[in-house]
């Protein structure tokens, strides 16, 4: 694909860059809550394989045609959970374009009316490790207030030794509950002796 001037980009697609300038070409890379791709894309142009995870159908099919010309992409029509099963993905009516921003399978999040769901699959965190055998250099997770959960059955499970750096955009500001929820995933980790593969400063 064609790359777009650093100077062009907004702050997130910045921190998306800088990220990805961390993956070579022999890594292995989960983006969980990819949306339309722009991570999945930056990562794809220089890790060896990118497994991308978004359960939102409608960013799923622009997903699917943004990266249809990259064959080290795997993709899941999923969310990524601590358990597997279904859930409900929230979204606001879509205000621009055809995305939906800030869809969350949590409650309580303040941007959010909860009027609109649709019925997703969920994947455990567990049974993504399962798929991805070999050594993951970068996780970024972009899920909208699922994080800690899913952080704390990531670590519970002992599967960190596998993993890099976990690059998770924090929403405790969006939903101030999740303060609670970060409080005890960071003590865990620290208990667990992992604390500097967390990196929250995502984007």
């Amino acid at each position: 694909g064609m790359k777009v001037p650093g100077a062009l980009l907004d702050s997130d697609a910045r921190a998306m860059r800088r990220m990805a300038q961390l993956v070579s070409k022999d890594d292995i890379v989960i983006d969980l809550g990819a949306h339309v791709g722009f991570a999945t894309i930056e990562f794809a142009h220089r890790a060896k394989h990118v497994f991308a995870f978004e359960p939102n159908p409608r960013n799923f099919a622009e997903l699917q045609r943004n990266t249809r010309n990259y064959p080290n992409v795997t993709l899941f029509e999923r969310a990524v959970s601590d358990h597997s099963g279904t859930t409900r993905l929230y979204f606001e009516p879509t205000k621009r374009g055809k995305f939906f921003e800030g869809a969350t399978i949590v409650e309580g999040k303040s941007n959010i009316g909860y009027e609109q769901f649709a019925e997703v699959a969920t994947m455990s965190i567990a049974d993504v490790l399962g798929v991805v055998k070999d050594r993951i250099a970068l996780i970024k997770m972009d899920i909208e207030g699922a994080e800690y959960q899913v952080l704390e059955a990531l670590i519970a499970s002992g599967g960190m030794d596998r993993i890099g750096m976990i690059y998770v955009e924090c929403h405790v500001d969006r939903i101030p509950a999740l303060a609670e929820a970060k409080a005890r995933t960071l003590a865990a980790a620290k208990a667990a002796g992992v604390l500097g593969k967390l990196d929250f400063t995502w984007p």
